[in-house]
């Protein structure tokens, strides 16, 4: 009887240390990525909150991959921490993440976007989720886009009455000029009506002066951290969506 009371208290003991690195290494993380001075820890944000569950998934310091059941602990761990350091009633930013599909040790990944009725729903639900997602995306799509050239379009690029025809026979304006940075290739890209809707849209409500077309998204993409919170963001579409 005492035996097995000891190897329940060292079970206890192991999972007590094991719990309080798992945190410690979520406080690094945060110090060392945060980017905002002075933010007191319950300033973290959903973004915040993805980008440290999709560090996990790097290797571990014995440098093996960690399994998904590890993530999975590991997430419900700092989940938990913060259901009972936030004031009552502040929404967890660690609410509503996807770690996964587990079976077993191994993490299941979907590979939507098979077919256009699975493009029509990521981005019907981008546009009811985030604004800005749902707008880079559609012109990501249409246009064939990758995300440096879309944080990077400049009003430079748009041409929002030069016409172009369409097998439909009707007159369509609008066209994106553009120099790809990867390929330094020229492109015409035509606008079509979910585009040019965009287009016009944050033409109307650019700020005077203005020199890209996506400020804010560019702005993000200057720095590592951002490039991740606009693909964290995605994600984010991607697991509500499928």
């Amino acid at each position: 009887m005492a035996d097995t009371s000891l190897r329940s208290k060292k079970r206890n003991d192991d999972y007590e240390k094991w719990r309080k690195k798992t945190i410690t290494s979520f406080l690094e993380w945060w110090q060392k990525n945060k980017h905002r001075e002075n933010d007191p820890i319950i300033a973290v944000t959903h973004e915040d909150a993805i980008a440290f569950v999709n560090s996990l998934e790097v290797e571990g310091e014995d440098g093996k991959l960690r399994t998904a059941s590890t993530i999975s602990r590991k997430y419900q761990t700092i989940h938990s921490l913060f259901a009972h350091v936030l004031p009552a009633g502040a929404a967890n930013p660690f609410d509503s993440i996807s770690v996964g599909q587990i079976e077993g040790d191994e993490t299941i990944h979907r590979t939507p976007l098979k077919t256009m009725e699975d493009i029509d729903l990521l981005l019907e639900t981008a546009k009811k989720h985030d604004e800005l997602i749902y707008q880079l995306a559609t012109v990501g799509v249409y246009g064939a886009f990758r995300k440096g050239d879309l944080c990077e379009l400049e009003w430079a690029d748009v041409a929002l009455t030069e016409k172009w025809d369409a097998d439909d026979g009707k007159e369509h304006f609008g066209v994106i000029h553009r120099t790809l940075n990867k390929t330094k290739v020229d492109v015409a890209i035509p606008m079509f009506q979910p585009v040019k809707d965009i287009m016009d849209l944050r033409f109307t409500t650019r700020k005077e002066g203005a020199k890209y077309i996506f400020p804010e998204a560019r702005e993000l993409y200057q720095t590592r951290y951002g490039q991740e919170v606009l693909t964290n963001r995605l994600k984010r579409i991607y697991t509500i969506a499928f």
